[in-house]
């Protein structure tokens, strides 16, 4: 006669539901993570076209040059400040600057793109994570910006 203390049916379930709560937290980790990338790309990639734009002098046909970048170059979150972005207004801030104080013909221009990236609440990292993009260029003609830094929004 079999003992029904030694009876293993429905060990599985048990481990599973033990497991299972933690391989969810591991998934949803790198999709944050992934995301966080993701965001810090754009902002790269954002960056360097904002470079050489101001590199090469573009004026835009209304506002400024910061507005304009933050407005065209942008995309996604760091545009719209949708899902996990937590920047003011929404929207990922922009700045132009000039590392030596001169916006003059082969001087260096600094153009940032950053925003706060929000973790997913309950998740492992508690709060926001500061997320930026930068790149350096030299300018080909005197700028029109001038040599103050200039943000947007």
């Amino acid at each position: 006669m079999k003992n029904p203390l030694r009876n293993e049916s429905g060990q599985s379930v048990v481990e599973l539901a033990i497991v299972m709560p933690l391989i969810v937290l591991i998934i949803l980790a790198l999709v944050d993570f992934g995301r966080a990338l993701n965001m810090y790309l754009a902002a790269e990639h954002a960056a360097s076209d904002g470079a050489r734009l101001a590199a090469v002098d573009y004026v835009p046909a209304s506002g400024t040059l910061a507005q304009y970048l933050q407005q065209n170059l942008i995309s996604g979150e760091l545009q719209t400040g949708s899902g996990t972005t937590a920047g003011a207004q929404g929207a990922a801030k922009v700045c132009i600057s000039f590392p030596n104080g001169t916006n003059k013909r082969g001087d260096p221009i600094t153009v940032v793109f950053f925003d706060d990236y929000r973790w997913i609440p309950g998740g492992f990292i508690p709060g926001s994570a500061r997320i930026a993009g930068a790149a350096t260029m030299r300018l080909e003609q005197d700028s029109s910006v001038g040599p103050a830094r200039q943000c947007y929004p």
